[in-house]
């Protein structure tokens, strides 16, 4: 019977068949736990993903430069009075200064407010620490809550 079905099959499967019978189920083998992968891979618990080919990492990089770049953008915007004042204060003489901050006068902060000119930076005209409550260079700082 054996010869028979070594010229039937070949000597190959002959071979398959007569030392590994027990093999066959285990191709088709699956663990009964939810989400997991096959008994011959046991720590695949999902299917591999498909490729973009790069499509999504290059989403992902463009997203993070953009992220990077607005927030740079909206920083600078939010600190250009105080980088405005800072150089207008570098650049010109201590004497040029003083005279640009005295060409104006407010009694008050309220008066500043109301003249629309507050907050008043270091350099600029109407500036003196006497509106500058904590000498930080912003005179009549809006109310922070």
């Amino acid at each position: 019977m054996l010869e028979v079905r070594a010229r039937l099959l070949g000597a190959g499967q002959v071979h398959n068949r007569l030392f590994a019978p027990s093999l066959k189920g285990l191709a088709s083998a699956r663990c009964e736990a939810p989400g997991h992968g096959s008994a011959i891979h046991p720590h695949r618990h999902r299917r591999p993903r498909r490729s973009h080919g790069g499509r999504e990492s290059r989403a992902t990089f463009t997203r993070t430069v953009l992220l990077v770049w607005g927030a740079v953008a909206v920083g600078t915007w939010a600190a250009m009075p105080q980088l405005l004042a800072f150089s207008s204060t570098v650049t010109t003489t201590p004497e040029q200064r003083a005279a640009v901050e005295r060409s104006v006068y407010y009694g008050n902060c309220d008066a500043a407010r109301a003249a629309g000119t507050a907050p008043i930076y270091r350099g600029q005209a109407g500036y003196r620490e006497g509106l500058d409550g904590d000498f930080d260079g912003i005179a009549c700082e809006p109310y922070r809550y």
